[in-house]
């Protein structure tokens, strides 16, 4: 998406909000608007659901969130999940941040 495009939702985060402020955030649930951009299901028990909504800067203008929910690549979507930060998963898949046990609306 391109910046401006997506109106963030009253009282919620964009992904450059959750990025600037990941000490402040960290295990806190956050809830965001943003375009679905690739859907990886059943990996390690659960769907990994990757997100932007046309702020931050690469690499950090993606949020990836963990659900048991389905959803599908280029859905718009309203997201609840907890922040996690430095989440060290082995075989080099390292986050910066994930949004985990995350609840999707449309």
């Amino acid at each position: 998406p391109e910046a401006g495009e997506i109106e963030p939702i009253e009282g919620g985060e964009t992904i450059a909000e959750v990025y600037a402020g990941l000490e402040q955030l960290k295990d806190q649930q956050v809830a965001l608007r943003a375009r679905v951009m690739k859907v990886s299901m059943g990996s390690m028990g659960k769907n990994w659901i990757t997100m932007e909504d046309g702020t931050g800067v690469a690499p950090n203008n993606r949020l990836i969130a963990t659900s048991s929910e389905v959803v599908a690549v280029g859905d718009l979507v309203t997201v609840k999940g907890v922040v996690h930060t430095n989440v060290d998963l082995g075989s080099g898949y390292n986050y910066k941040v994930l949004l985990e046990d995350a609840t999707f609306s449309r």
